[in-house]
């Protein structure tokens, strides 16, 4: 088999076997609330996510015309880290992470 025809069939291989996918979003990683709000102002304008989803999970206060507002952003915000049982998500003591087991840390 010549070099062409060993490369035409590898990738032939390989188109057959690969898959795109594209999602709308996840579950993120960190807190929400700590996301800059100008992005999510930009997320709101490419239509990413809604002005809804923006001031419900992310505490981003948006004008009628999509521009942040961001005194209203540091009062939702305020609110929304209130409302977390009484105490602001930093404050909130998280459980040390556990040693894998059979592993030995130095």
């Amino acid at each position: 088999m010549s070099d062409g025809a060993k490369q035409r069939a590898l990738a032939a291989r390989v188109l057959s076997t690969c898959r795109r996918g594209r999602s709308g979003g996840g579950g993120g990683w960190a807190d929400p609330l700590e996301r800059d709000a100008a992005q999510v102002a930009d997320d709101v304008a490419e239509g990413l996510i809604s002005a809804a989803a923006a001031h419900k999970l992310h505490g981003v206060a948006l004008r009628g015309n999509l521009s942040l507002d961001e005194t209203g952003t540091q009062r939702r915000r305020d609110r929304l880290r209130l409302s977390r049982k009484g105490k602001p998500r930093s404050k909130i003591k998280k459980k040390p992470a556990r040693k894998a087991k059979g592993r030995r840390t130095q």
